[in-house]
């Protein structure tokens, strides 16, 4: 991986999303690696493990 990623995203009425049960939501807002999101290169996993 050569950089960062940082993505923004919101809802069409600006109201909050229901995080609670996002297995890749962390505790913090602040950016930072990201081990519970699984990625695939090629068609190989590259990154994390696969959620059970």
């Amino acid at each position: 991986m050569t950089g960062g990623v940082q993505l923004r995203a919101s809802k069409t009425d600006w109201s909050n999303f229901d995080e609670t049960d996002d297995y890749s939501h962390g505790p913090s807002g602040d950016y930072a690696d990201a081990p519970r999101i699984t990625a695939y290169l090629s068609g190989g996993l590259a990154q994390c493990n696969e959620p059970r």
